[in-house]
């Protein structure tokens, strides 16, 4: 793998057993940091919208690799 790629796991927010957890089931997401106890701060990428949520609600979609832009 290159030196400036980084893997980007894509996942999907799955659970839906309240109104807020509701508007969010379905959505793609990716982890940008991860706190204790099993909750991470997730970017969801239709809208950019951030969230804490647990880590258990988040099902993989995919795995890619993203290039990073270079910093010259």
């Amino acid at each position: 793998m290159p030196e400036s790629a980084t893997p980007l796991v894509i996942y999907r927010f799955a659970w839906g057993n309240n109104d807020k957890r509701r508007g969010l089931k379905g959505r793609r997401c990716v982890i940008e940091a991860a706190g204790a106890l099993g909750s991470v701060q997730v970017r969801f990428l239709d809208n950019d919208q951030r969230e804490i949520v647990s880590r258990r609600a988040l099902r993989v979609v995919r795995r890619s690799v993203r290039q990073e832009p270079d910093h010259a």
